[in-house]
């Protein structure tokens, strides 16, 4: 439950009141709800339905990028592609952080953390994807979809 406290000085004709007022309202948040299995996910909901996958691409425009992920017990091997192909990083030392969608892919030019919303994204050819990707590096942000895949191929 939040309490909130609405202060007013004014009247309701638009002249002002010599003595400010307060209410006091009670707003209650509703209780999140069961996602079903297979159900779209928003990014709202993302931290109500945890993310798991077994391989995974993505990419994006403006700048251009490219992201292959596979999932090797509790590693995840890596190939991303940036500022449209001026930056190449691969290890296979990544890891998963299923509650919150995020991907922590450790470089050697440092921790890249692309989040990925299981909700379905369209790119700019009109083509739709399983996911929505969203991550910086170096000043840059990097928005583009992906798709879950079974294998992918390095």
């Amino acid at each position: 439950m939040l309490n909130v406290v609405v202060s007013s000085c004014g009247s309701k004709d638009g002249t002002s009141a010599r003595n400010p007022t307060e209410t006091t309202v009670d707003v209650t948040t509703p209780s999140p709800r069961p996602v079903e299995k297979d159900e779209p996910v928003g990014a709202d909901e993302i931290n109500r339905n945890p993310m798991d996958f077994t391989g995974f691409t993505a990419g994006g425009s403006e700048p251009g990028w490219s992201l292959k992920a596979q999932k090797s017990g509790p590693d995840i091997r890596y190939q991303l592609t940036l500022a449209y192909g001026e930056v190449n990083l691969s290890g296979d030392d990544g890891e998963l952080q299923t509650e919150t969608g995020t991907l922590v892919l450790n470089t050697d030019q440092g921790m890249i953390t692309p989040v990925v919303l299981r909700q379905p994204c369209r790119d700019l050819a009109g083509n739709t994807h399983d996911a929505d990707v969203r991550f910086s590096f170096n000043g840059d942000k990097y928005v583009g979809c992906g798709d879950f895949v079974d294998q992918v191929n390095f």
